[in-house]
């Protein structure tokens, strides 16, 4: 019997980025460039190179931010939905 499959992901993509200082200010860090690409859009593509389309990205900061870059994921040939994260809950 062969194992399943995975064909969904969940990308944790809510953080502030305090650590990274000016560059986060006003912007989530998933969105930082790399070479002029969002960060976020990297692990993106990669997921739907080994065919997982279905991907739910769990926002906090700036998530509209996020949601305006990516949209509804059609441009990359994924499927995006969002869980939004309302008031920060914190870190464990």
């Amino acid at each position: 019997m062969n194992p399943p499959y995975v064909t969904k992901a969940i990308i944790l993509a809510g953080g502030r980025g305090t650590r990274l200082g000016v560059l986060t200010e006003g912007m989530p860090k998933p969105l930082l460039p790399v070479r002029g690409v969002p960060f976020l859009e990297y692990v993106i593509w990669n997921l739907v190179r080994w065919g997982i389309r279905d991907i739910v990205l769990s926002t906090g900061y700036c998530a509209e931010a996020i949601r305006n870059c990516l949209g509804d994921g059609a441009a990359m040939r994924a499927h995006l939905s969002y869980a939004e994260e309302n008031s920060p809950l914190g870190t464990v």
